[in-house]
């Protein structure tokens, strides 16, 4: 039996990483990829079947760069899962957080731990590639005055120690992560839709479209938008969809909305992960 390849941006002791072999369950080969748009070219030159990359997180919100590439690059989401991310602060094993002197870890990682953070005026806060390569790389260094952001798996796999523990902002802080893939794969009982669209010029267009969701009780449960390079002041919105819909109907409604967009591409027709749903609590009113 063939082995699935799969990338990520990342290595090995990531949060995408686990994604992966949350989705995979390990029986895969590993593609690692230095950033997001190599994943997304490995998936699109057929190097990969599949890919796993970070979309939205629940404390800094959407990821832009990979809203970006989903319009540049014509791949397609077959699946979807949450990570909840713990973020702790490593070191080496004779390290002491009074020893600490810089910080490394990936942006998004730096931004979830901010408030932290701030409790450290005279750190040196570094931005890396990612968690697990920052944590790798202070392995390597060998020097106890420097410290990375990163998970329990990445202090494991790289034989740190956790100087302290849950720095994250966010208590419930988790990272949605989309499966990628050349093909789509519709199928029948699907709940979640997600596409792309640029109105029309026309003043109605929006409205439009918004007033055909609503008379097919269709409910829009992500809404974004994003400029578009070389176009300036002209967005696509970016849609993820709810419907319990027969999926023939559903192709139907899109094409009465593809009669008032410049621009409409249907990116996928997934399950919905309630992961993330489940441990949530409900809005103060």
């Amino acid at each position: 039996m063939n082995r699935y390849t799969v990338t990520f941006q990342g290595i090995e002791g990531s949060f995408s990483h686990q994604a992966v072999n949350k989705v995979f369950h390990s029986k895969v080969t590993l593609l690692p990829e230095d950033t997001f748009e190599d994943a997304f070219y490995a998936i699109s030159n057929g190097k990969a079947q599949y890919g796993v990359l970070p979309i939205d997180n629940s404390s800094t919100g959407p990821i832009s760069e990979v809203y970006d590439l989903l319009y540049k690059y014509h791949l397609h989401i077959i699946g979807e899962t949450y990570i909840q991310v713990e973020h702790h602060l490593l070191g080496l094993k004779d390290s002491s957080i009074d020893m600490i002197e810089e910080v490394y870890s990936h942006p998004q990682a730096i931004k979830q731990c901010k408030r932290f953070l701030k409790c450290y005026p005279k750190w040196r806060i570094i931005p890396y590639y990612d968690t697990a390569k920052s944590a790798k790389f202070i392995m390597e260094q060998n020097n106890p005055s420097l410290s990375a952001i990163g998970s329990m798996e990445a202090a494991k796999l790289y034989n740190l120690k956790i100087l302290k523990r849950d720095i994250h902002d966010n208590s419930l802080n988790f990272t949605r992560f989309l499966v990628l893939s050349n093909n789509l794969n519709p199928i029948d009982n699907y709940d979640k839709i997600s596409i792309i669209l640029t109105p029309s010029n026309d003043s109605n267009a929006l409205y439009n479209i918004m007033n055909i969701l609503d008379r097919y009780n269709i409910r829009i449960i992500k809404l974004c938008t994003r400029p578009i390079v070389d176009y300036p002041f002209t967005y696509m919105f970016y849609m993820d969809l709810k419907t319990d819909m027969h999926i023939e109907k559903m192709q139907q409604v899109l094409e009465y909305i593809k009669n008032y967009c410049t621009n409409f591409r249907l990116l996928g027709i997934y399950y919905e992960d309630k992961t993330c749903q489940n441990k949530m609590k409900p809005l103060a009113k």
